[in-house]
C-alpha cells in the first residue's frame, strides 16, 4: 500500500492492489479514513481466461478501515487496482 499527501483539496491517497482467486468477495485493510470525505476508485483485469461475471467488480468503503470487493462469478483470478481518495 502507498499513502500520497499533498496540500490542495486531497488530504491523502491510498493505493494497492488485490487479487480474487477462486473467491467471491475480499476485504482491504486501510489506513483510517473520514467515509464521508472518501471515495473508492479501482479498475478490474486479468491477463488469463475470465468470464464477463468475473470481471464484473463492485466495490465500496465498508468501514473507515476497510474497502471490499465483490463479484458474481467465482471462475478464474482477477486483479484490482484500487485507490482511497480522502478529500480535506
Amino acid at each position: 500500500m502507498q499513502i500520497v499527501s499533498n496540500t490542495s483539496g486531497v488530504k491523502n491517497v491510498q493505493r494497492g492492489t488485490a487479487y480474487f482467486s477462486g473467491n467471491a468477495a475480499i476485504t482491504v485493510s486501510i489506513s483510517s479514513v473520514n467515509m464521508i470525505k472518501s471515495f473508492l476508485v479501482f479498475s478490474a483485469g486479468s491477463s488469463g481466461s475470465v468470464s464477463a461475471g468475473g470481471l464484473a467488480v463492485a466495490g465500496r468503503i465498508s468501514s473507515a478501515t476497510q474497502i471490499e470487493f465483490n463479484r458474481s462469478d467465482t471462475t478464474g483470478s482477477t486483479r484490482i487496482d484500487w485507490e482511497v481518495i480522502e478529500n480535506v
